[in-house]
């Protein structure tokens, strides 16, 4: 682990939706959250980047998460890493409660609109 680069980690979940209902439900989480920061969405490769935001103990994180076919369904992929290099224990927990939280929050979302 360098001074810049962090300790990376990742995460997949399927979801039975399509890939442009997930896709969508991934931009819209993202840009009511107040624990992410939505930086930038590519449609064409359903794909997005966010950031965490600084705290006492962190300079934050970068995550990038893709939505891909998968069967039926659709897989997420999801990939963080501190945004400068960190303990890297600490910062596998850190990244372990972000990718905990996305996708508590991305599962949250689609079932809250899927019901309207």
């Amino acid at each position: 682990m360098g001074l810049f680069g962090g300790n990376q980690d990742a995460q997949e979940r399927y979801y039975n939706l399509p890939v442009g209902t997930v896709y969508n439900g991934m931009k819209g989480m993202l840009e009511e959250s107040s624990r992410f920061a939505l930086k930038h969405a590519d449609d064409l490769s359903c794909s997005c980047t966010f950031n965490t935001g600084i705290s006492m103990t962190t300079w934050g994180e970068k995550m990038t998460a893709v939505v891909s076919p998968s069967g039926d369904g659709a897989k997420v992929n999801v990939t963080v890493a501190a945004k400068i290099g960190g303990n890297a224990i600490w910062q596998g927990s850190k990244n372990a409660k972000n990718l905990t939280t996305f996708f508590d929050g991305l599962s949250e979302y689609l079932q809250s609109h899927m019901e309207k």
